[in-house]
């Protein structure tokens, strides 16, 4: 299995990107940015599916070490191991997968 990065908008991220789907995001903002994101989580679970996850991370008990708030609307979820990531972006409905282009993007 896999480990689990929680990323979340930072608290001075600009509120109209906060808790709207991908598509609008994307067509209002370009898509999302990684300097927008703060990391709340990074460990490892007994799954690295973006649905079971999903369900971890909002859940009763929320796994050790996650210091963000439940999982919703514009927050995203890194799945990597040594070699490769990969991003979901959770949307109104599900897990949209977003391929950023670099590993560091610049700041705007």
């Amino acid at each position: 299995v896999r480990r689990v990065r929680v990323w979340q908008l930072k608290p001075e991220a600009d509120l109209n990107k906060k808790f709207i789907g991908y598509w609008e995001l994307t067509d209002r903002f370009g898509g999302p940015s990684r300097s927008d994101y703060q990391m709340v989580f990074d460990g490892q679970l007994d799954t690295d599916h973006p649905e079971e996850l999903y369900e971890r991370f909002n859940a009763g008990t929320l796994p050790q070490g996650y210091r963000g708030h439940r999982l919703t609307i514009s927050d995203l979820v890194e799945i990597y191991d040594e070699s490769h990531s990969e991003f979901w972006y959770l949307d109104l409905e599900g897990f949209v997968p977003v391929a950023f282009e670099t590993e560091k993007e610049d700041v705007e």
